[in-house]
């Protein structure tokens, strides 16, 4: 939704963004090409499968295509190739660039390596509603047929790559903080209209969208991380 606050704005976000489908009416604003930087950097930190007497070991963990599931401590030393930054180098140089991709959580000081002259919008949910949605998301997608995963898999998923955002990207750098359901007031759309510096399109954030309900208990490490968001949108 929010990178679609963006469309009209003369921005470069890919070459052939993927179609919109049922988890996602209006279309995703994101491009197989920045996905798949992003796949290949993240792919060797991801633990594989294997099979044993008709069982499936490791299911848990995302294969390709997948890797936007993974969950990845603070520690993990996320690293990409001189092939990985040529393919970054690339993509930057189409300026001006709009790109969107929930692996950046993890992948996007590879980026900023590479780029400056950005600003960095980071949006975020009640990590309920999040875990509602993984778990839709993962019983009808068919990419996800082999890929199984728990309620508190779902959390972690949500926790680990927001940890990350607080902990190793936003330290630096122009960010604004939005919580998804402030962006249906207009003083929000004021707020990124002026960090933007541009006019966006205002009647993109539909909340009739908004299908996924925050149902499922949270844990307390969730619920802080949470809360830290919360209080940076309302700087």
């Amino acid at each position: 939704m929010v990178t679609g606050l963006f469309r009209n704005a003369g921005f470069f976000m890919g070459e052939r963004l993927y179609q919109p489908r049922h988890s996602n009416l209006l279309g995703f604003f994101e491009d197989p090409e920045v996905n798949g930087i992003n796949e290949a950097i993240l792919r060797p930190m991801a633990p594989g499968r294997f099979y044993h007497g008709g069982v499936v070991y490791g299911a848990d963990s995302p294969e390709h295509g997948q890797l936007w599931l993974a969950r990845l401590p603070l520690d993990a030393e996320i690293e990409g190739d001189e092939n990985t930054r040529l393919h970054i180098r690339r993509l930057i140089q189409r300026t001006p660039f709009c790109y969107k991709d929930p692996r950046f959580c993890y992948t996007l000081h590879l980026w900023r390596r590479e780029v400056s002259n950005v600003r960095y919008l980071c949006v975020f949910r009640d990590p309920r509603e999040v875990g509602a949605s993984i778990l839709k998301e993962v019983q009808n997608a068919l990419y996800l047929f082999n890929f199984a995963i728990s309620v508190e898999q779902a959390f972690a998923v949500w926790r680990l790559m927001y940890q990350h955002v607080l902990d190793r990207h936003a330290n630096e750098g122009d960010w604004l903080f939005l919580y998804y359901d402030d962006l249906f007031r207009p003083e929000t759309l004021d707020k990124v209209e002026t960090f933007a510096g541009i006019p966006i399109d205002r009647s993109f954030p539909n909340p009739m969208l908004k299908r996924s309900v925050a149902g499922l208990p949270i844990d307390s490490d969730t619920a802080a991380i949470f809360d830290e968001l919360m209080a940076r949108a309302a700087r």
